[in-house]
């Protein structure tokens, strides 16, 4: 950095020379590099990938167009893809492929009154060498690779520097969005200001390696909470002696494992174990004599379930308490008999699951099923209770035909269609080669199409699976392109 800047000064009948043009250009290319040096880090701005040529057949790597940065705020522009031979090294040896900044007068006048180049064309210069550089600040390292007996071996890229942005003490930024290659661009975290004194952390988890306070205190745990205010709150997790502390004045909640057991006391006095070998749990007492044993009032009785016995819910005298068991000689609850209720806790959804026959033994594995839903919303959807609309506005000449899934039970299906002839005419309706109804009209006119009057067919006891439903023409009813056909299948779960 000079200590001194200075631009040209123009006037009017100012006389110029040479090394006045060149002080224009000095000027503004040194100050260009002062801020490239200054707020800039040297490394690779974009580009210079390096990869083998020819599929990697040969000796030749290609270095991809790109720019760079030196340490002296010098941009090394590689305006092209560039193939480089290696071929010239030894087997064995592990090459440096590096760029650096260069620069040749070119250009030559062509006029007359004296020799001269014209231009100065800024061309990086592109080697490999078996050492690194001695200043890889200036010379820039953009992959290693080992000259095999019969080729190169893989592009080492560990040893490549990218650029970066030199930021003073204080930043002010609106979003501060961090990219990864090959990281979709809506998988990118970003950080900004949620509301006063918030941050908000978007599209994102946080992973930290090392310990992590919050408060002011220095962590000296994997994460430490801690505040200076009256109560003394704090939490203190760490990984010795395989622990996890909280606390609240320093005595309040304290939470440990022990080599078997996972406790949490408050006041030095027991609450909640777990036992490590059995998974029996405890509730105010330590001694778990069942998966889960309750030391005290559950509503209005003690409770101790489990013990591979179903489940029981026992109380002192006067109090009433029953007993559900199970074993080999009778059943009170049997997995056959069992059904599930899933909620969602997301949307708050419901979904109701029965099994679909009872099983002989207790602990028989039962397959359930669903049976009904219910939304948020209050809308319920059942594979036995829907509406179908199998054919809508079919047209052409009977007979017509589909074939419609569904749960079973009872079926009401309504159709409706047209035809044309003299007297009675009309459809019958048919599922799996059954009839079932007919739906009919009266015509005095031989060629005048009429509409059927709309029939109901109720089918009881209908199995699940897919059925084949046919509209099949009444005798003496003609039908062709000018008809049209509507069938409507509601399901009951009855």
């Amino acid at each position: 950095m000079t200590n001194v800047v200075k631009r040209l000064n123009y006037y009017d009948h100012q006389f110029l020379r040479a090394p006045d043009f060149s002080d224009e250009q000095n000027y503004h290319l040194g100050m260009r590099r002062l801020h490239n040096s200054a707020l800039h880090t040297w490394g690779v701005v974009q580009g210079l990938q390096v990869s083998l040529a020819g599929g990697g057949t040969g000796t030749a790597v290609t270095v991809n167009a790109g720019v760079a940065l030196d340490s002296a705020g010098r941009e090394i522009v590689l305006p092209s893809d560039t193939n480089l031979e290696l071929g010239g090294a030894a087997a064995g040896a592990t090459l440096f492929i590096t760029i650096a900044y260069d620069e040749q007068q070119s250009d030559p006048t062509t006029e007359a009154g004296g020799p001269g180049n014209t231009r100065i064309t800024e061309s990086p210069r592109l080697s490999f060498s078996t050492n690194a550089p001695a200043d890889n600040s200036t010379t820039l390292v953009l992959a290693k690779v080992t000259r095999t007996n019969t080729g190169l071996g893989a592009i080492d890229g560990s040893d490549r520097k990218q650029a970066g942005v030199v930021l003073g003490s204080e930043l002010t930024i609106n979003t501060l969005i961090l990219k990864k290659d090959g990281v979709a661009q809506g998988n990118w975290p970003a950080l900004s200001c949620s509301a006063a004194n918030l941050a908000a952390l978007a599209n994102a988890g946080l992973t930290v390696s090392g310990s992590v306070g919050i408060g002011p205190a220095a962590p000296n745990r994997n994460l430490t909470i801690s505040s200076a205010d009256a109560a003394g709150v704090y939490a203190n997790v760490r990984n010795a002696n395989h622990e996890v502390l909280l606390g609240v004045d320093n005595t309040a909640i304290l939470s440990a494992m022990t080599a078997s057991d996972l406790q949490i006391r408050t006041n030095n006095a027991t609450r909640l174990t777990v036992h490590a070998n059995s998974g029996n749990v405890g509730v105010g007492t330590s001694a778990t004599n069942a998966r889960l044993q309750v030391d005290g009032a559950v509503g209005n009785t003690v409770g101790l379930f489990g013990n591979n016995q179903g489940m029981s819910l026992v109380a002192a005298f006067p109090c009433i308490g029953f007993n559900s068991y199970f074993n080999g000689a009778w059943k009170a609850i049997s997995a056959g008999w069992s059904g599930v209720i899933a909620v969602d806790p997301n949307v708050g959804s419901m979904d109701f699951y029965l099994g679909a026959a009872r099983a002989n033994a207790a602990d028989a594995v039962v397959a359930i099923q669903p049976r009904l839903s219910i939304s948020a919303n209050g809308r319920f959807a059942s594979s036995m209770w829907r509406a179908t609309h199998v054919m809508n506005q079919r047209q052409g000449a009977l007979p017509q035909s589909v074939v419609f899934g569904s749960g079973g039970g009872t079926l009401v299906i309504i159709f409706s269609g047209s035809g044309w002839g003299s007297g009675n005419i009309g459809m019958t309706l048919q599922v799996d080669g059954v009839s079932w109804a007919s739906a009919r009209s009266f015509t005095n006119e031989q060629s005048s199409h009429k509409a059927f009057t709309t029939n109901f067919a109720v089918l009881p006891n209908t199995p699940a699976g897919n059925h084949n439903l046919t509209l099949v023409a009444l005798p003496g009813t003609n039908t062709d392109g000018n008809d049209w056909y509507n069938v409507l299948v509601l399901e009951l779960p009855i």
